[in-house]
This record gives structure tokens, sequence and C-alpha cells, in this order.
């Protein structure tokens, strides 16, 4: 049956206001309105007003997109009219934009938003809209625009304080905390709220007031006791605070309200309690923390647990399962590299150090550990460059000048380390071992009245110190006081037994003359250090006393052992296991020797005149004769000119001088040893 045009929009508008006057909150009214509708927009299908009804109808049964093609439609069939109501439109466009945000379509949203603005721009409600879409994508600095725009305009009505609530949060998300907490108290003046006050102490805290954040935590907590989440921001913000007992009772006041176990509020009640040193407790919350939810951060912090009990292995097991589900936690490897550090492992310490570097190349504290572990390893060039660059960050803090000056001190840079030790003068430095390691610089500078004032302040502060002992007694040793150095050698290993003392000891009696004292303690050197013994500085001065000793052979055979130890031959090795061979009856060995000393010293009178003696014993007269000749030329004292050629002849090659000192060059290859 047809109906003419009026009756079809008479029986649309009856169909749409009953349905309209229904209470829909039963299933039954629900279904008998949206039959209704249908009904309505089947006799009027461009009757824009059921559309919006529709929409609503179809969303209370969670039919999202029956109902955007819904508005879609009324909103295309209000465009298209002769005078379309712009507010309305508007409105639908709003409306359409709430179901693409419920939906997760936050773009489509925000298309929509903007062409309710455009049609609507004195709405402040579609920017606040607008603003919260940014919001949702964390585009904060688009939503504070619109919270602010929103907020010029007048019809804002109940969404004023949403809006300003808005506005402060996205300003704590961009780090302006003063003019988010500027928003927040606007806010105050509409309404006063918990989650606004929590908001307030989020601002403080994030800018560093920790006081007045703890204040408005504690208004939150007090409006709303049941929320949790308050009492654990009390509980950060006291720890922040120091009041560690305090937080300790917010985190369990928060465990209880809350209800279950929360891994998040148990992870802070441990890491205060790791604080409290109450360490059986702290293993407890962690352990419950890292079972409901194994994040590396719990995991890392039980570490820490451990590690306050010095049980080094299991927080090493901790921090590397930390370490290997999040890699990028510069932390995890600084604390890898202690925890090696401590158990004596300085190249995997080393490792974890640099792979912390890394992640953060400018960390104070890191870039001073890693110094430590290269000058342990002895790679001290590198120690001193990363000291350097602590000094770079911190040049008012003494102690990275003076690790840096020992550094150099150890990489055998006097010098820089002089440079150092100016900079620690400057800053009024003052600590154990700083007069040592003046003393220890200016020696090897060759300053020794100056070297020595600073070993005897270093000695007179702590006199139990054998390495104190021991630099003074090389200061005596370079200043020729040699029974002064004999004691102090004694007294540093009446201390600590090491090599070293004894072969400076040695080294001593010999200049004294005492060579049977010099060989037994050159003998407790070797017993205490096989390295030692081994090394060319060692077996050289052993040679010399033997030599002394005359006992021609076993000072042969030291000094074969210290040429072949050396990378180059010392000049003065070779010249004195030249004259042990012309002693030992092998003028032809002799003679090599003497030949590769002259190729570098050709004025060299005792080489000249001991090789003429050589090959005057292979006979092979002509060249010793040259040899003397040009020994006479060079001679500094003249004498060998009053001799004639028959007393060359009939006389045995005899001393020039001691053993050992031939050359200067000897005496600094042992004081550099």
């Amino acid at each position: 049956m047809s109906h003419s045009r009026e009756e079809r929009e008479r029986i649309a508008r009856e169909r749409f206001e009953a349905a309209r006057g229904l209470k829909v909150d039963r299933p039954d009214q629900l279904e008998l309105a949206l039959s209704l509708l249908d009904e309505s927009l089947q006799h009027n299908p461009v009757n824009t007003s059921a559309l919006p009804l529709l929409t609503q109808l179809l969303c209370r049964q969670h039919d999202t997109p029956s109902s955007l093609c819904a508005l879609s439609m009324a909103i295309k069939l209000e465009e298209r009219s002769v005078t379309p109501d712009l507010r309305h439109v508007a409105s639908l466009y709003g409306s359409r934009a709430q179901l693409h945000a419920r939906q997760g379509r936050t773009e489509a949203a925000i298309v929509d938003l903007r062409e309710a603005i455009q049609l609507e721009p004195d709405n402040g409600v579609w920017y606040y809209e607008l603003g919260q879409a940014f919001n949702r994508q964390k585009h904060f600095f688009f939503a504070v625009n619109c919270y602010q725009s929103a907020l010029q305009q007048e019809k804002l009505d109940r969404y004023k304080f949403k809006c300003l609530l808005g506005l402060g949060s996205c300003k704590v998300q961009i780090g302006d905390y003063a003019s988010a907490i500027a928003a927040f108290s606007r806010a105050l003046e509409t309404s006063d709220t918990p989650a606004l006050r929590n908001w307030i102490g989020l601002a403080h805290y994030l800018s560093g007031s920790y006081q007045k954040a703890l204040e408005q935590f504690q208004k939150a907590s007090d409006q709303n006791p049941q929320m949790f989440e308050y009492l654990l921001n009390r509980g950060v913000c006291a720890f922040k605070l120091g009041m560690d007992t305090e937080a300790q009772g917010f985190f369990t006041n928060a465990l209880i309200q809350c209800g279950s176990k929360n891994p998040k509020l148990l992870f802070f009640r441990g890491g205060t309690q790791l604080l409290l040193k109450l360490l059986s407790q702290a293993h407890w919350d962690l352990e419950e923390a890292i079972d409901l939810a194994p994040i590396p951060l719990y995991i890392y912090t039980k570490g820490l647990v451990f590690f306050a009990e010095n049980n080094l292995e299991e927080a090493k097991n901790c921090f590397h399962r930390a370490l290997s589900a999040d890699p990028d936690a510069w932390e995890y490897s600084m604390h890898m590299g202690i925890v090696h550090h401590l158990l004596g492992e300085p190249f995997a310490a080393v490792t974890f150090y640099h792979r912390a570097l890394r992640l953060k190349p400018t960390q104070l504290d890191l870039l001073d550990l890693t110094g430590l572990a290269y000058a342990q390893v002895g790679f001290y060039p590198v120690a001193v460059h990363l000291f350097s660059s602590c000094v770079s960050l911190k040049p008012h803090i003494g102690v990275y000048h003076f690790r840096k000056a020992v550094s150099q001190i150890l990489s055998k840079n006097p010098y820089g380390a002089r440079e150092s030790l100016r900079e620690l003068k400057c800053l009024e430095f003052s600590r154990d071992g700083l007069n040592h390691l003046h003393s220890v610089t200016l020696r090897l500078l060759g300053n020794y009245p100056s070297s020595l004032e600073y070993a005897n302040k270093a000695v007179e502060e702590d006199s139990m110190q054998y390495t104190y002992l021991f630099n003074r007694a090389e200061v005596l040793f370079a200043m020729g006081a040699y029974q002064k150095c004999i004691e102090d050698c004694q007294r540093a290993v009446q201390l600590s037994e090491f090599a070293e003392a004894f072969f400076l000891e040695g080294r001593a009696h010999h200049a004294l003359g005492a060579s049977h004292e010099s060989l037994s303690s050159f003998a407790s050197a070797k017993r205490l250090s096989a390295r030692l013994a081994t090394t060319p500085a060692y077996n050289y001065s052993v040679s010399v006393v033997l030599s002394v000793q005359k006992r021609w052979k076993e000072a042969l055979e030291s000094i074969e052992l210290a040429l072949r130890a050396c990378p180059t031959p010392l000049i003065s090795y070779v010249h004195e296991r030249a004259k042990l061979k012309q002693f030992t009856g092998n003028p032809r060995g002799a003679v090599d020797d003497f030949n590769y000393v002259l190729e570098r010293q050709p004025e060299n009178f005792n080489a000249l005149l001991r090789r003429a003696f050589a090959l005057r014993d292979l006979r092979r007269y002509d060249e010793a004769a040259l040899d003397l000749a040009k020994a006479t030329s060079v001679d500094p004292s003249g004498v060998l000119a009053e001799f004639g050629k028959e007393f060359f002849f009939e006389t045995e090659c005899f001393e020039l001088c001691p053993p050992g000192n031939e050359d200067d060059e000897e005496r600094e290859a042992i004081s550099t040893f």
C-alpha cells in the first residue's frame, strides 16, 4: 500500500518519537526502539534526526561498525541539505570521532575533530577532544596547543577541569614542570580531587621539589586512602628524601591496600630494605617480585643485595641474568665489572666496564673504575687517558688528578706527573701517599735533594709503609748514601719481603765494596722473584760483582744471560763480556765484542787498548799496533804515550777501571729496571 509523502513523513516522525520515548535499559525495549527506528527510516530515509539516535542504540549493542555507518550517512545527508545546521554537523563529526577513538583509530578521530573545529570554531569541547587524541598518540606539544585553544573558548563548560588536567599532564610529559603546576593550580579552583593532587605531586617530584611533592601525595592519599598508587608515590618520595624507614612503611601500607601481590610494590619495598640493610627481608620481597614479573631491574636489584652480603658469585649470576635480558642497561655492565674486579679478574672487569662506557661515555664513576682496572693490569697509558677524562669532567676533584699522576709515573712519564701534582697543589688536595708521589716524581726527574725531602715526610707520616722506605732507599742510592740506602732496604724487607729491595741492597753493598754481602742480597732477590732473576739488569749486576771477585767464568755466564734477555744489546754489557772473554782466554771472542763496541764508540779508549791486547794475543800485530796508536791519540790521561812498544808486548792485559764502570749507560739501564 503506497502512502503519500506527507503520510510517510508523519509515520516516520511517529515511529521516531515512539523510539525516543522508550527506556532502553532493558534488552526488549532496546530491540523495540531499534525496530521503530528501522521502520522510521524506511518511511523517511533522509530523517537526519533518527540517524544519531540509531547510532546511540547501536553503540549500546556494541555494534560500532553499524554505528559508524549510520553517523557517516547522517553527516552526508546534513551536509547536502539546503540549509545545513553547521553546529549539528559538527556534533555529528564529534560523535563519529568518539566512535573512532573507541576502536583505537586515533588518526581518523583527529580528522573528524578537525572538521568539527572548522564547522564550530568557538566550541572548546572539540579542541579539548582533539587534545585528548594527540595526548593518546603522545604528541604532547600538539596536545598542549589544543588544550590552550580550548581554554580560550567560551563553550567549554564542564570540560574546563578536564582540559586543565590534560594540559598539566602534557606539560609534565614535555618537562615544563612550572607550567604544569600552574595549570593544575587553576584546576584546583574548579575541583580538588585526589587524582589532581597526585599530578601536582608528580610535577613537584620531577622538578626535584621532593618535600612539596610528598605533601601533595599525602593530600591525595588522605582524600582516597584506598588508592595504593598514592601510597606508592609517597613511599618513592620519602625514599628520595632519605626517609627510608617511612618509605618502607608506605610501601607496606600500599601492599595491604592493593589486596594482592604487586611486583612493583614488592620491588620498591625490597630496594628500601636493601638500603636499611634488612637484607633477608629484601631477598624475600625481591624474590616474590621476580616470580611475579622477571623484570631485569628486579633481578639486578637482587644482585645488589647479594653484593651487599659480599656474596659475589651469586651477585654475578644475578647481574648476568639482568644483562642478558637488557644488554643496554649500562649499570648492569658496570656492576658486572665491579664484581669481576673484586674477584681478582681485572681483564674481565675491563671488558664489562668498556661495554658500559659505550652506553654511557661520560659517566664519571665508570671512567674512574675503568681507569683503576687498566692500572691494575698494567695498561698505564690507557689509565692516564681515562683519569684525564675524569679531570676534564670534574677538574675540582683532587683524587682524579692524584690517580692520573700515579698512572703517569707508572707509565714512565714523570713530566706529566709533575704537571698533575702542580694542579693538585692549586686544589690544596691532601691525602696519604701524596708526599710519596711527589718524591717518586722528583726522583725520576733527577731532582734527588727535593725528592729526599718528600721521601722523609712520607716516612714520617707512615713508617710502616715499605714502599715509602724503598723509594727513599732508591733516592739515597742515587745520591751515593749507600749505607743509609742499605738501612732503609733492610727496614723495608722487615715489613714485607720483596725482591726489588734485596736487589737494591745488593747494589749498595757492591758500591761499598762488600761483594760477599752483595751476592747474598742478590741471592735473596732471586729466591723471592724468579722473574727478576731473568732480567738483564739483575744478571749484569751479578756478573759485575763476580768479576770483582775474579770469578771470571761465573761472571761470563751471568753476562751472557743478561745479553740474551736484552732486546738490543747494551754497549756496556757487550764491553763487560769482551773483558771477561779476554780474562778467560778467548781473545777471538773478545775481539768480536770489542768490534761491536768500537763500531758504536770509535774513540772508546778502554775498548781500543783492550782490543789491541786481544789482537796481540792472536798475533795480529799490525792491527794491534793500529789500535795502540789510536788509543794513544785519544788517551785522556796521556800516560800511555810514555810507555814504549816493548812494554805493550811484554805486559798482560790489565784492569783499566773496576767492573761495571765502563759507561753511564749501564747505570741508567739498572735504574730504569
